[in-house]
Parts: C-alpha cells; sequence; structure tokens
C-alpha cells in the first residue's frame, strides 16, 4: 500500500481505520458502509482472526491474534478459487452476550438475499446442524411476496418499478431505484425502506417521496375515472396505504444518515427521484390494468369508510375519557409513584390472579389491571370495531397514550414497564398472543422502546424440610433434582471379564454424563414424533454411521448418511434432481414422484449432530448404545450395566434412562413437587415472591428481531385465511413440547 509501504493491503485493511475503499466512486457504486471502520473493528474486537484471500490463482492466508498479525502473508499455493474468506472468534471480554443469534444473523442474510438479486447466501449453525440457504432471483418483488403470504392480494403480482442513473452514462452522481408494492386484505400498512440495503427504520426521504406520490396519484387516478362520488372528495395518505405491502430500495452513491445507527436517510435529492420514479410507474400500471386500478381504489375508499367510522368511535371514546385517560377504569389498581420511569403495570389474566396479584404488589410503583376472558382478535379487526371492544377500551385508559396515527402520544404513557402475566397453559398462551398482537398493530412503539415484558411464573414448587425453591420450567426441575441426586453419590460399571472395567464416575463426570441423558432423552422424543425408531438410528450410530436423513414409503426406508447421499436418494426415488426441503426444523413433507402422486416421505434429522457428539461420549465412557433405553422386565433377562452408588444405598442399573430415574428417585426422598396450573392457584405472598418481586423474578423483554418474519407469524397465525394456519400447525405439529387436551 502505497501510504503504509511496509504493509501488505490486506493488513492495512484489517489494522487500519478509515482504510476502505469507499471514499470515491471508483471501487463501488453504491455501499453501505462510510467510513473504513466495520473490519478493522471486528478484528481489534476478536480473540482471532484468521483471512483467506483467493486470488489470480493464489491462495493467500494471514492469521491475527488480538487483533495484532502473528505472521506475514502466506503464499499456500494454487487455487481455483476466488474471494474472501474470513474467521473470527469474538473477545467475550469485551461483550456481555456471549451467544450469537441465529435468528437475527437470517434475518439480516433474508434481507440481503431479497435487495441483491440473484445472490445466494448460505448461513450453518455448527451447534444445532440448522440451515438455511436465502436467494431470490425475484429481488423485492419476491420479497413483497414474502411478506403477504397466506394472504388475499392485489393485484396478483406485485407492481415493481425500477429506475436508474448511472454518471457513465452522462448522468449526474450514482443512483438506483427499486419499488415493489402490492395490497393485501389486512389492515395495516407494512413498507420496508432501505438506502444501500441498510433498513432504515425511521424512514427518511425516500419513505417521504414514495407517500406522497401513491397517494397523488391514486387519487388523480380516482377522479380521472370518476370512482368517487364527491368531487371534492380526496383520499389520504393512510387510506391509500391500508392493507399495503411495499419494498423501496435505493441505492446511492453518498448516502448521508441521520446518525451512525443510519435508521434515517436524508438525502434530500432522492426524495424527487422516489416520487418521480413512482408516479410515473404507477400511473402506467394504473392505465394499461384498469381492473386491478379499480379494486386499488375501492380498498382506498372503503379504508377512508372505515377511518372516518373510527373517527366517530374515537370523539365518542373521547367524550368518555377512554383515549385521554381522564378518568381511570374501575378495575385498575393504581400505584402511587407518579414517575413513569418507576412504575409499572401488570396487565394479568383472570378476577382470580388479580385479586391476589393486587395484594401481593408493592402499591407504590406497581399497577393491576385485571383482564376478564380473551379481548378482540384486532388482526381481524378494524380500529373502529377495536374500539367498542370494552377490554381494549381499559388498556388504552390505563396506558394513557392514546390510540391510532393521530393519537397515540408515547411520551404519555403511564407506566414505563407493561407485563403481561397470564398462566402458563394454552389459554394462558392464547390471552398472551392476542394481547402482543394487540400492542404490535396498535402500541408498537412501546416494543420499539422497550417498555413491554412478559412475567414467567414459576412451574413447580419443591419442599424439602424448611426449604423450598420455585422452578421456572420441567428441565430445570430435572437438572435440580439431578444435582442434589449427585452429591456425594458415583456410578460403578459392573465388573467384566472379558476386558478392564472403567473406572466409577462421579462429581462433574457424573453430571455431565446424566446432562447427555436428559437431552438425548429429548431428542429421541423428537424423533420418535417424526415417526424415527430411536433404537435403529441408535445400532447405526453404534456402526459409526450418522444418517442425517429418512425416506420412508409404507415398510420401505432408506438413511441418508450426508447431504451428497440425501440428495442421490432424491433423485433415484423422487425421479428428478430437485432439492426437496423437508420443511421447517426438520419437520416430514411427503416428496412427490414422477407420477407427480405423494409417495416418499422425507424426514430431515438437523438434531443428528449434537445427538452424535453425546452418544460418542457415551461410548467412550464405557456404555453400549443398546443399553440405552429402559426394557420392561430389564432385570429378569439380563445383568445390570453397574449401579448407583449414593451413601448406603446401591441401585443396579439396567439402562441409562435407568440410572437417571435412579438419581430422581434418590433426590425427590422428604421432598414435595407442586406443579401450579394457573395463577390463581398461587396466593398473594407466592406471586410476590415468584413473579412481581424486582428483585427475584425473571421478565422477557418483547423485542423484533426479524421484522418481516414477525409480521407474517402475525398474519398467518392471527390472520384471516386458514390455510396457511392449518399449514403452519401442520409442519410445526412435530415439534410441540406442550400439548393440552
Amino acid at each position: 500500500h502505497p501510504a503504509f509501504p511496509d504493509k501488505s493491503a490486506l493488513e492495512v485493511v484489517l489494522t487500519t481505520l478509515h482504510a476502505g475503499g469507499k471514499f470515491d466512486n471508483k471501487s463501488y457504486k453504491a455501499s453501505g458502509g462510510l467510513h473504513g471502520v466495520g473490519v478493522s473493528v471486528v478484528n481489534a474486537l476478536s480473540e482471532y482472526f484468521d483471512v483467506d484471500v483467493y486470488r489470480n490463482g493464489i491462495h493467500y492466508h494471514q492469521r491475527y491474534e488480538a487483533s495484532v498479525p502473528a505472521g506475514d502473508v502466506e503464499e499456500i499455493g494454487p487455487t481455483t478459487l476466488r474471494g474472501t474468506r474470513q474467521k473470527f472468534r469474538p473477545d467475550f471480554r469485551f461483550f456481555e452476550v456471549s451467544e450469537f443469534s441465529y435468528e437475527v444473523l437470517a434475518a439480516r442474510f433474508r434481507e440481503m438475499a431479497f435487495l441483491n438479486r440473484g445472490i445466494r447466501i448460505k448461513l450453518s449453525d455448527e451447534r444445532t446442524g440448522r440451515e438455511d440457504t436465502f436467494h431470490y432471483e425475484g429481488g423485492v418483488a419476491e420479497f413483497v411476496q414474502y411478506l403477504n403470504q397466506g394472504k388475499e392480494v392485489i393485484p396478483a403480482r406485485p407492481i415493481l418499478i425500477e429506475r436508474e442513473c448511472d454518471p457513465e452514462s452522462g448522468g449526474g452522481s450514482y443512483w438506483k431505484v427499486e419499488l415493489a408494492l402490492q395490497y393485501n386484505d389486512a389492515y395495516h400498512e407494512n413498507i420496508f425502506c432501505f438506502a444501500n440495503t441498510i433498513n432504515t427504520t425511521s424512514g427518511g426521504s425516500h419513505l417521504e417521496g414514495f407517500k406522497s406520490a401513491l397517494t397523488r396519484v391514486l387519487n388523480r387516478y380516482g377522479k380521472q375515472n370518476k370512482l368517487f362520488k364527491q368531487e371534492d372528495f380526496s383520499l389520504q395518505g393512510e387510506d391509500v396505504r391500508e392493507g399495503l405491502a411495499a419494498v423501496i430500495s435505493v441505492k446511492l452513491s453518498d448516502p448521508q444518515f441521520e446518525a451512525q445507527t443510519k435508521v434515517k436517510l436524508l438525502n434530500s435529492d432522492i426524495r424527487g427521484v422516489v416520487d418521480s420514479a413512482l408516479n410515473d410507474g404507477l400511473s402506467m400500471y394504473l392505465d394499461e390494468n384498469p381492473s386491478a386500478a379499480k379494486a386499488i381504489v375501492t380498498k382506498a375508499l372503503n379504508a377512508a369508510l372505515a377511518r372516518e367510522a373510527a373517527r366517530k368511535a374515537k370523539n365518542l371514546a373521547r367524550r368518555k375519557g377512554i383515549l385521554e385517560g381522564g378518568s381511570l377504569p374501575g378495575k385498575l389498581a393504581d400505584c402511587s409513584e407518579r414517575d413513569p420511569d418507576k412504575s409499572e403495570i401488570f396487565l394479568v389474566e383472570g378476577d382470580s390472579a388479580g385479586g391476589s396479584a393486587k395484594q401481593g404488589r408493592d402499591r407504590r410503583f406497581q399497577a393491576i389491571l385485571p383482564l376478564k376472558g380473551k379481548i378482540i382478535n384486532v388482526e381481524k379487526a378494524r380500529l373502529d370495531k377495536v374500539l367498542s371492544n370494552e377490554e381494549i377500551q381499559t388498556i388504552i385508559t390505563a396506558l394513557g397514550t392514546g390510540v391510532g396515527v393521530e393519537d397515540f402520544r408515547i411520551e404519555r404513557l403511564r407506566y414505563h414497564k407493561v407485563i403481561l402475566m397470564t398462566d402458563a397453559d394454552v389459554d394462558g398462551a392464547h390471552i398472551r398472543t392476542l394481547l402482543l398482537t394487540f400492542i404490535f398493530r396498535q402500541f408498537r412503539p412501546l416494543i420499539d422502546a422497550g417498555h413491554v415484558y412478559i412475567a414467567q411464573p414459576p412451574l413447580f414448587l419443591i419442599k424439602k424440610g424448611k426449604k423450598q425453591r420455585y422452578i421456572q420450567t420441567e428441565d430445570e426441575l430435572n437438572r435440580e433434582l439431578v444435582g442434589i441426586g449427585c452429591e456425594e453419590a458415583a456410578f460403578r460399571f459392573a465388573p467384566d471379564e472379558s476386558e478392564e472395567t472403567p473406572s466409577p464416575l462421579e462429581g462433574d463426570t457424573l453430571r455431565k454424563l446424566v446432562d447427555h441423558i436428559l437431552v438425548i432423552g429429548k431428542i429421541a422424543r423428537v424423533l420418535e414424533r417424526k415417526g424415527i425408531d430411536f433404537n435403529e438410528y441408535l445400532t447405526l450410530i453404534a456402526k459409526g454411521q450418522v444418517p442425517i436423513a429418512l425416506f420412508l414409503r409404507g415398510h420401505e426406508k432408506h438413511w441418508a448418511l450426508n447431504e451428497g447421499h440425501a440428495e442421490e436418494l432424491r433423485r433415484t426415488l423422487i425421479g428428478h434432481a430437485e432439492e426437496q426441503a423437508a420443511g421447517e426444523n426438520g419437520s416430514a413433507k411427503p416428496t412427490s414422484g414422477a407420477d407427480g402422486e405423494a409417495s416418499w416421505i422425507e424426514i430431515e434429522i438437523p438434531e443428528s449432530k449434537d445427538l452424535n457428539i453425546r452418544l460418542v461420549d457415551l461410548i467412550e465412557w464405557g456404555f453400549p448404545l443398546d443399553r440405552y433405553r429402559t426394557q420392561p422386565y430389564e432385570h429378569l433377562h439380563q445383568p445390570p450395566i453397574g449401579f448407583f452408588v449414593r451413601g448406603k444405598e446401591e441401585f443396579p442399573i439396567y439402562s441409562l434412562e435407568g440410572l437417571f430415574n435412579a438419581i430422581k428417585e434418590v433426590s425427590q426422598k422428604g421432598m414435595t413437587v407442586q406443579r401450579f396450573k394457573g395463577l390463581g392457584e398461587m396466593n398473594a405472598e407466592q406471586l410476590w415472591e415468584t413473579t412481581m418481586d424486582p428483585t427475584q423474578r425473571t421478565l422477557l423483554q418483547v423485542r423484533i428481531e426479524d421484522e418481516a418474519e414477525t409480521e407474517k407469524v402475525f398474519s398467518t397465525l392471527m390472520g384471516d385465511q386458514v390455510e396457511p394456519r392449518r399449514e403452519f400447525i401442520q409442519r410445526h405439529a412435530m415439534n410441540v413440547r406442550v400439548l393440552d387436551v
């Protein structure tokens, strides 16, 4: 590098700030990065950073440790590859969170694949075996189709508008605009806007240009074609955006953002560019497609009628004091604290639990609002109908923010913690989902500001002597019992004349063994729900084979031992080489044969990697895999594999599952385990200790990590369309953990 003659360009990029190639238009037409900081900061905050460069037929490599080169750039040898591979491990001295979130990465990569048509991004999680490939030839139009999955749409295919200005062709600075829009049968708008592939969540000039042009074009078309009954009538912006799904993607050579977080685009000239592009493109589309144009304008007219009905409902609500929060609802037990930052409100399922919560709370800063029954599903209702629901009215009044675009003011929020507290059963989950749907659609800024939480009441209370402890989950209960049972205990292998007897397992090794048994048991139940014979699976593992998928047809079965083998089986069994996805999360999916009839079922096994690691540990410790499962009357026809010894007690063990059961049995001597079915079963003191006391409770903060996927899930599960919901249930049926029948 000319400025650093003693360093390679690679080392300059990885160790020097502002060393990017984005400060002129020679290397990049458009880029999300602005300052040449990103990769050098990643290197600076990593334990190690390995980089491989494949260029001009040669493979180069360099390693950095604690951001310092561990050596010079090495020439490894010839290669046919092109590109760069980077591998790093974050230095967790600098980070509070030590786990990568698969969902956050998947959301970002999905966006990138939509916004860069044709690119292929593969994401693999070696912790779980989960894997996704993101590839969309349809670009932003396919993004809109993704947002509208499972909905009735107008028109049938998204409207796509593209414009580009390249200075090399005699224009000014470089820009490119891609717009895709399509209406659906929902009542809310869903607009995503990007600048240089960065999600500008607060909008900006490109969004302003889009909104103004959309309102103008539809008003002009409605008046020109006499679709409005009154000459002086005009649609408003919220009318033309009701039920709209749209993606705005602009790429420009010199983006100006509001801050380093890049949530808002400030380039004033891009507003006119987007306005002009949508004005010309949409006007042409409406003229060429009159039936779709009439349907779009009619939908906007219906939205205008509903807006007027909602206005009347709001006026009525104001007179009753609902929107202003002038008089608080009678069943609200308010707190004495008036500083919202120090106050919290619990939205509690049922009057019984509400009564216990009122008695157990700290009246200084905790308010309680009991809710009767299930609130209205706002996904299927317009605002005027939502405002007529009594429980919704009490929530709006209690929070004090108002509701709707014109009336909502987050600065009027009376409590900065809004906590949903429902039973840990299916009904409680349904009520919680209805409340989350309402908040997501009508109080979205509360989620964005981090004010919404979900309480985590315990499932169990364990007592032994004068000691007691609350347990959140069944997994936690099992681990607690294992911890107690393994104290001063050991597993002693039965003598084997043919080979040396392994040493006894005790302490941390014994606890690790039982943890393996717990996890293997959970995976076994998942596999069996999918239709996999776990004993047969164990037999294959014992032979050194690790199946990643199973193909079934009646009594016929074929195990796939790797991805190449799976692809070969798809080709030979199904009759074509197309990749047949086995559904999300490894669920089963019928695959079609050459004659088009459903014949084979492919069952993916993403759990195979984690399961194999644990089974290999069992083999190394000396356990035969054919003695994992407990068998009926096993003590009558086979010798024990060992003995569980604790104090003076000794229990013969015939299987690994039997070892776990013996440890649980020992740990529960003199102990009572109570399971809570609902909040109403707890008295006021228990509710305070477990769920409301800030020093002991567990709260889950509601955050949106993948906006597009969140929108899709709410629409699928809470919307009008039954078929997408049925498909979702069928696809995930094998992964159900709690079933309340």
